[in-house]
């Protein structure tokens, strides 16, 4: 897998959005913001009980990092991608 720098905000986006959807739809992101070497990803997922969460993406590497997904004002599910 090629190694891709993610620029912008609108780089980090995509690459959230792409993962994203491969579990949920639809996928609506709401902002990105650099944090140190991550950019993080705040997210809303789903139509009926729409769930917010967060994408962390290597801003060297491209790759995500973590993500978290809350289900109804609370933390239920944490996936480490590795």
């Amino acid at each position: 897998m090629p190694v891709v720098r993610v620029g912008t905000a609108q780089d980090a986006i995509e690459i959230a959005t792409t993962f994203l959807e491969r579990y949920w739809t639809p996928v609506r992101p709401l902002r990105a913001e650099r944090d140190g070497d991550l950019w993080v990803v705040t997210f809303e997922v789903g139509s009926v009980e729409p769930r917010s969460g967060i994408v962390k993406i290597g801003r060297k590497t491209g790759k995500i990092i973590d993500y978290v997904v809350n289900e109804q004002e609370h933390r239920s599910r944490v996936k480490r991608v590795t």
